[in-house]
């Protein structure tokens, strides 16, 4: 079959796939949540959002040049540990932004945030594949592509359904505080995977 579920007998590539799903579902809320805030929340327009918004990706770009360094540094465990408690506190950070914050602050957390998912990411994908062998690699990757869509897709299920749920509260609009709750709760989330 495409999708072998023996192969969760791999220690290694089953916490590579359970770590990596849990933290990717406070990273998969992030493209959803943090725009909608910065528009809705903030009042700027997609422009303004995408403008403060892009910085993460330069943060998981600039992680690939240090990432190999790092993991031999500390090692696995560490660094895994290490990047995905911290990068789950930086996406329960952003719920603390308000109109108030300066730009250049969100930018910072957004930087380094990029760079932890991104080195947590790397780790995680590496780790995941050292007890896969050779003939099994291919089913590895139809099972480490499948979990990493489906955890992301539940990351958005999960803030939206924060969302509608916590608009209750304030008449079916959303406030600020509605965003602020969903940040606190994926990146409490996202931290479990440490």
């Amino acid at each position: 079959p495409l999708l072998d579920p023996k192969l969760f007998r791999h220690r290694l590539f089953r916490s590579s796939i359970i770590g990596g799903s849990v933290f990717r579902i406070g990273v998969g809320a992030l493209p959803f949540l943090l725009p909608l805030m910065l528009q809705l929340g903030f009042g700027l327009n997609p422009f303004q959002s995408g403008a403060i918004t892009f910085v993460s990706a330069i943060g998981a770009i600039m992680s690939k040049f240090i990432a190999q360094r790092i993991f031999s540094r500390f090692g696995f465990p560490r660094v895994l540990g290490f990047a995905a408690a911290f990068g789950g506190v930086l996406i329960a950070v952003q719920g603390l932004f308000d109109t108030g914050t300066p730009v250049p602050v969100m930018m910072a957390i957004l930087l380094v945030g990029g760079v932890l998912r991104s080195v947590f990411f790397t780790g995680s994908n590496a780790l995941g594949y050292a007890d896969i062998s050779d003939e099994e690699a291919s089913q590895a990757t139809a099972l480490v592509a499948v979990g990493q869509q489906l955890s992301v897709a539940f990351g958005v299920a999960v803030a939206g359904a924060i969302l509608e749920l916590t608009s209750i509260f304030s008449d079916g609009h959303l406030t600020l505080l509605n965003f602020q709750i969903a940040f606190f709760a994926v990146g409490t989330l996202s931290a479990l995977a440490a």
